[in-house]
């Protein structure tokens, strides 16, 4: 794991960026999911890579809401148009959704915007959505674009 802030002389703010890092060498990248996690104008700007697992997406979410700048109730902008969760069951969403619950108290009413343009990502987020959303106090929606996705987070 590598966190980097550095000052963003193009727009004269501070970035904070999470990125969980692998070595090639001793990975097999067909069963990992990569995220950068980068904090910036006042939102998690996050880009997810690779295959997902229930094991994975706990992983990644205990690397978001470990970060500096998170509190509960944080606007999170999600990249998700390089993710691999196709091979994902039914079984597999409730699950995540479950990893969501446990973690309540500290997502809080957070806003995760999803980019998802492809159709079977973005029909699996919507199946996502219905099982998470009784069972934590975050809002998630899918968006096929990532203006679409940016105009929703910042809407409230």
């Amino acid at each position: 794991m590598i966190e980097i802030d550095f000052a963003d002389p193009n727009r004269g703010e501070m970035k904070s960026i999470l990125k969980r890092g692998f070595s090639t060498d001793s990975l097999d990248r067909s069963t990992a999911m990569e995220y950068t996690v980068t904090f910036i104008d006042g939102y998690f700007d996050v880009k997810l890579i690779g295959k997902s697992n229930v094991e994975e997406s706990a992983a990644y979410l205990d690397f978001l809401i470990a970060h500096k700048e998170w509190s509960p109730g944080s606007l999170v902008l999600s990249d998700e148009t390089e993710i691999e969760i196709g091979h994902l069951t039914v079984n597999d969403l409730k699950q995540i959704s479950i990893v969501c619950e446990e973690r309540r108290a500290a997502i809080g009413a957070a806003r995760f915007a999803a980019v998802v343009p492809k159709d079977l990502l973005f029909g699996m987020n919507r199946m996502f959505q219905v099982y998470v959303e009784p069972n934590w106090d975050a809002t998630i929606f899918a968006f096929r674009s990532r203006d679409e996705a940016l105009k929703w987070l910042f809407s409230v």
